[in-house]
């Protein structure tokens, strides 16, 4: 069990203070109208820090919701295992992708906002359940499988959109921005970096041939040597001896799924010093 100091549940308490604030007017209108992103502010006001800030208000319940899955557990496990900062870099390039993209999109709509941590959330618990697809978590006396839930938010993040954008209730690139691009992100970078599924890593493997320009071996044939000639064959005593099963060498894509495995049934914790150096070195390579 990770402790309150980890920066996943330091998120996590900052969310849930400004969801209840948001409940109180003079607070609402006070914190708002400063840390939402829109457009307007940022290209003609300048304020720079709200392509961070908008991140932290509340974007409803459901937002919450995902924030506290996210953020719990599967964040503060992601977080011992990437390490702090380079998880802490990791959700800041997302919220910003995110502002940037807001920006890009509504340039010419100064009024369309932005708030909320969807898109890390959902960046945080697909990353998760890409590394940990059995893994649980407890919502009372119920254990469901992370990847259901994911799987649940998608569904409703993306069904959100389209009905939006059938309605005309909105942009859908709004509610693109809102879910659908956390999910987006989070499976590029994780499988990209760990590649652990082997049905999805043609396209990854052809590029990094191509890149290394690495080749097939090569088995060289020895030439045939000429015929000898040989003397009357003298009896040779033969002496067995016990064949040793040679243990197949696994591959480093084998080594790391053994690994996760590992870590999604006993914690990071749990590993060899071997072990950890060699998810280390691993996740360096890529």
């Amino acid at each position: 069990m990770m402790g309150a100091s980890t920066l996943s549940r330091k998120i996590l308490i900052i969310l849930v203070i400004f969801f209840f604030l948001d409940y109180l007017h003079a607070a609402r209108e006070a914190i708002s109208p400063i840390l939402v992103l829109s457009p307007q502010d940022v290209f003609h006001g300048f304020q720079l820090w709200r392509l961070i800030t908008y991140a932290i208000l509340p974007n409803g319940f459901i937002g919450l919701i995902v924030a506290v899955v996210a953020f719990s557990s599967p964040g503060e496990e992601l977080e011992h295992m990437l390490g702090t900062k380079q998880f802490g870099i990791l959700l800041l390039l997302v919220v910003v992708f995110g502002a940037l993209l807001h920006l890009t999109l509504f340039f010419r709509a100064p009024n369309v906002m932005l708030a909320g941590a969807i898109n890390p959330a959902l960046f945080v618990l697909v990353g998760f359940v890409y590394l940990y697809p059995r893994s649980e978590t407890r919502f009372f006396f119920i254990s469901i499988q992370n990847r259901f839930i994911l799987y649940g938010i998608a569904v409703l993040t993306i069904g959100n959109s389209l009905y939006v954008a059938m309605h005309g209730m909105a942009s859908p690139w709004l509610f693109f921005e809102e879910g659908v691009l956390g999910l987006t992100l989070g499976l590029i970078y994780f499988h990209m970096r760990f590649q652990k599924y082997e049905f999805m890593l043609g396209p990854i493997r052809a590029m990094e041939r191509f890149v290394s320009g690495a080749r097939a071996p090569h088995i060289e044939q020895k030439p045939a040597s000429a015929p000898r000639r040989t003397t009357v064959p003298q009896p040779v005593r033969v002496r067995a001896t016990a064949q040793k099963s040679v243990p197949r060498e696994i591959s480093d894509e084998e080594r790391l799924n053994i690994i996760l495995d590992k870590i999604s049934e006993k914690s990071f914790d749990s590993l060899t010093d071997d072990e950890k150096r060699f998810l280390s070195d691993y996740s360096g390579r890529l």
